[in-house]
């Protein structure tokens, strides 16, 4: 098995905005991240 190198995204947002985006991933049952990643590819 292969792993492949990890790297990081980031972005300065306002808080209020980074709390909806929290909120919403977690109704997906996803972290911040993983939605933010899922959103990309679609």
């Amino acid at each position: 098995m292969r792993i492949a190198n990890k790297e990081r995204v980031s972005a300065r947002i306002p808080r209020e905005s980074r709390k909806l985006l929290e909120k919403a991933a977690a109704l997906s049952g996803a972290t911040l991240d993983q939605s933010v990643v899922q959103a990309s590819i679609k």
